[in-house]
Parts: structure tokens; sequence; C-alpha cells
């Protein structure tokens, strides 16, 4: 794309030169426009796909289709059917008329980098299919080694389809390679840049069905580059005020007679949209190197009304304060994970406050204090009970794979806040939760398979079993409260304000320092906790 100052230099040059011709300007024959408003031009400049002087003729990620394809053998079309079904409801960045009128026509046409890509997603789903639970799934590991070269390979001549198939690389379960997942969460950033991704194209000369999916695939990218800074600890690619793309109505992409499951994974779809963009608003406060607090009280007060004025204009069958029987109908998978990115919001919310208030000498820090780790351990238990209470159906569910990232870091603070809680009581009833939180992760690795469940289990895991030793919450009776059934949402309930000296006897003092949260910043450098 042409940069914005340069667009207005050659709107002057193109509107003062005369064209040699009807079809071209002198100025501006290399330049290609796209749109023209009160917003600014949209301009691009053609350039080459390939970097000069290479040789490859071969078709990125052909090789790669086509190991996997003999792999799956006549199971490729029920894979892709499992994808379509199981996936791309809930994160639409695939025209799915499209890609069938192609694979019908002549399947040679779809980029093979992206087959891959849904080839490899789709076997995350495997057992959730009709046609496939029977039958041996291929290697998930393989699969994913095969997505990854092909997208290399399609890198070095990248296209539009080369973001829509990094895009579903990084959804990606199980996580094999986090520092990989960064690098192509920066590198798929800059590539929807350069295709003009990031700019409203509602009056661009473009076909509606292209509007629409430019418009999605944005969002897909803001959603990666958000959602993927909070849980890795990088500072977001992505500023709040460098995009004008409208957020995607459900209306525009969810086709006319589809069924209710599909018309409400286009719902959940859209208010993660709108998530992310308040998610967007917070990320420059926790990776601001310079302090200022009021500075940051007031964001942090914007953030929550946004927070709040969200959750105010749900659905009613995306209502947080109702029943889940309520919500589910039949076998329709459910949206539990967009109330637990939301209630992972609100727990960032209350650390970043909380660290703010330790910073803050303008009032009396015990009183303020108190007050705020309060809220941040209710926080902490809101979510963990959360997570504790999912069944079955909720983790066979879409999950974004930050999930598993996020949850080892909601777990780290409540540990961090049972320990350097005041209250014993309010020490064992948390610990409780803790141990009820790992039985149930247990049980839905070992089975259910789902691996979002194993960082939390392995780093978390021992230091938890530490904690209720130290408590005796481990003895609690547990009969009444069996794997995946539904509990109440936690009594907001006061804690007394944390003391550095409250270490129970047998407790090691190194117990959770294995612990790794891409959150652990918010805790250094403050005195206390």
């Amino acid at each position: 794309m042409i940069e914005p100052t340069m667009a207005d230099d050659l709107n002057v040059l193109e509107h003062h030169l005369a064209p040699r011709n009807p079809n071209a300007s002198a100025t501006t024959r290399r330049y290609v426009r796209m749109s023209s408003g009160s917003e600014g031009s949209v301009m691009y400049r053609p350039t080459s796909r390939v970097r000069p002087g290479w040789q490859s003729t071969a078709i990125p990620g052909l090789a790669q289709r086509e190991i996997m394809e003999n792999v799956l053998g006549s199971r490729t079309t029920d894979v892709i059917k499992l994808y379509f079904s199981a996936v791309n409801p809930w994160f639409p960045i695939v025209d799915e008329a499209l890609f069938w009128k192609l694979w019908h026509k002549d399947a040679s046409l779809i980029s093979s980098t992206l087959v891959c890509d849904i080839y490899a997603i789709a076997f995350a789903y495997w057992h959730s299919s009709d046609a496939l639970r029977n039958t041996a799934r291929p290697d998930m590991q393989f699969a994913w080694n095969q997505a990854v070269l092909a997208l290399r390979d399609d890198c070095m001549a990248p296209s539009l389809t080369t973001v829509h198939a990094a895009l579903l690389e990084m959804l990606g379960r199980p996580v094999y390679h986090a520092t990989g997942n960064i690098i192509t969460a920066g590198r798929t950033v800059s590539l929807a840049h350069s295709h003009g991704l990031h700019r409203n194209p509602t009056s661009w000369q473009i076909s509606s069905a292209e509007k629409s999916l430019r418009i999605r695939v944005w969002w897909a990218v803001l959603i990666h580059d958000h959602w993927s800074s909070l849980s890795h600890g990088t500072p977001a690619n992505i500023a709040s005020g460098q995009y004008d793309v409208p957020i995607p109505e459900p209306g525009s992409f969810v086709a006319d007679g589809a069924s209710t499951r599909d018309q409400r994974a286009g719902a959940v779809f859209h208010q993660l949209c709108r998530l992310t963009a308040i998610l967007g608003d917070i990320l420059p406060v926790a990776y601001s190197l310079q302090a200022d607090n009021q500075q940051e009280f007031k964001i942090i007060r914007r953030v929550e009304s946004s927070l709040d004025t969200w959750e105010d204009a749900l659905p009613d069958f995306l209502d947080l304060k109702a029943s889940r029987d309520i919500l589910r109908h039949d076998d329709e998978p459910s949206a539990a994970s967009l109330w637990f990115y939301y209630l992972t919001l609100k727990l960032m919310l209350k650390r970043l406050t909380f660290r703010t208030t330790l910073r803050d000498k303008s009032q009396p820090q015990v009183i303020a204090k108190q007050y705020r780790f309060t809220e941040l351990f209710d926080a902490a238990t809101t979510i963990i009970e959360f997570v504790a209470s999912l069944r079955s159906d909720d983790l066979r569910s879409f999950w974004l794979p930050y999930t598993t990232y996020l949850l080892a870091s909601a777990t780290t603070t409540l540990l961090r806040c049972t320990v350097e809680s005041t209250e014993i009581e309010d020490k064992r009833r948390s610990a409780f939760t803790l141990i009820r939180l790992m039985r149930m992760l247990r049980t839905a690795r070992e089975e259910y398979g789902w691996d979002l469940a194993e960082l939390c289990v392995e780093t978390c895991g021992q230091s938890i079993e530490n904690v209720a030793g130290a408590y005796d919450a481990v003895t609690l009776p547990m009969t009444d409260i069996p794997p995946f059934t539904q509990v109440a949402p936690p009594n907001t309930v006061g804690h007394a304000q944390p003391a550095e000296s409250d270490m129970p006897n047998g407790l090691d003092d190194n117990f959770w320092l294995d612990i790794g949260s891409p959150w652990a910043a918010l805790w250094a450098g403050n005195v206390g906790p």
C-alpha cells in the first residue's frame, strides 16, 4: 500500500497533470486506486510476489498436500466437512460456498497451503465427526509439521490466501511451538497491512462478498494479534487508531436459512470481535514502561465501562448470568469459550488496577491495597470456578489455542492470592477451588483429550498440591462435585489484605517458582504482593 501522505501527493499530481491515455495517468500509472473519500485515498503500488532471481517453480504446499491426502485417502472430503462444521462457523475466514464450488470444479484451484491447514486443524475435532470417529486419526504433530512447511514455502510468494492459511495455522491445537506462533503472528500482521486489510473496504469497487470476507479476515488477524499479546507477554502489533474496519455483523456472512447453530456461532464471532476491540484498549496499559497512575486509572475505568456495555448488549442466549441449561439447545456446542475470555479480561483489569494502586502514593496504602486485593481475589476465584464447572460438551466446542496460556495465568494469580491472604478460611476455600480445578483438568485431559488443560496441569499442578496440603484442602469432601457438573458462581466474599509474612508451616518459599506466566511482569517491581 501507498503511505497515506504520499497518496495525497499523488491525488494532487493526478488532478493537475494530463494523462497520456484514457486508461493511465502519467504520474499514477504505476499505482492502483482502491477508494477515495473523506477518510483518505487507498492506493496500491503493484509489486512482484516473487523475490527477483528466485527460480522455484513448485506450487507452494503442493507436496505437503499430496502427502496429507495420501494419508487420508477417501476421508479428505469428510475432514473438510468437519472443518466447516466445527471451526469455520466460529471463526469464519473461509468462504464455504466458494470453497466447495472450486473443490467440485477443480480442487487444484484452491491454495494447497490453505488445504493443508484445513486438514490439520480439523484433526483436533476428529472424534466429533460421525464419519471419522471410528477410524484412526493420523498423527497430529506430523500433520501440523506439513502445514508449517507449506506456509513457509507460501511466504516466499505471499498472497491474500497466505493470510488465511496463517490464521488457521495459529488456531492450531495442540500448541507445539509457541515461538513459531509468535513469529507467524507478527508476519501475518505485516502481510495483512500490505494488502490493505486494515482499511474499511465498504466503499471499494469490489463485490459485497469480497468486502465481507476482507472485514472478517482483518478481525481474525486482530483477534490473533491481541490475544497472542496477552498470552505470550509481547506487545501487540496493532494499535486501536491504526485501522478503520467495522466489526463484522452476522447478517453479512451467515447464510440465509442457516441453522440456529450456525447463526449463534456467527453471533459469538461478532461478540468476540467486540471483546477483542476492548482488549486492544487496555493492552497499552499492560505494556507501558512509563507509569502514569492517574492516566492508567482513567483508561481502566473506561475499559470497565466498555465491558459493562458489552455484557449488557449480549443476546439472551449469550447472557452470562443465565443458566447454561437454559442456553443449551439439543447438542449445540457451547459458547463457554467466549465467557472465559470475558472473565479473563475482567481479571486482567483487576490485576492492572492492583498494580497501579501499589504504585500510587496519593491515597492511603493499607485501605486501597486491601480493597483492590479483594477485587483481584474475587475475579481470580470467579474464573477458576467457571473453568472447574465446564462440562464435556463445553470442552468439545471451539476454543482459541491461547486458552491454554490464559488458564495457566489465571490459576497462577489465584495461587498467589491464596498464599498472600491473611484469612485461613479464605486460604482453605481457595485451595479447595484449585484442587477441584486440577481434578477437572486432569479428567478433561485424560478422558476427553482436552489439550488446553496440559500447560496448567504441568506448570501449576504440583504447586496446587503443595498449597492444598498446607491448608488441609485436599481432605475436603469431593463426592458432591463430580467433573463437568455446573456449580453456582462463587459468592463474592471479603478477603483480608495480604501479608508477606503469612507463609504457612510446611510450605516451601520456592514452591511456585516453576510457574511460567505472561502476566508475571504485573507482579514484578512492586512493594508488597
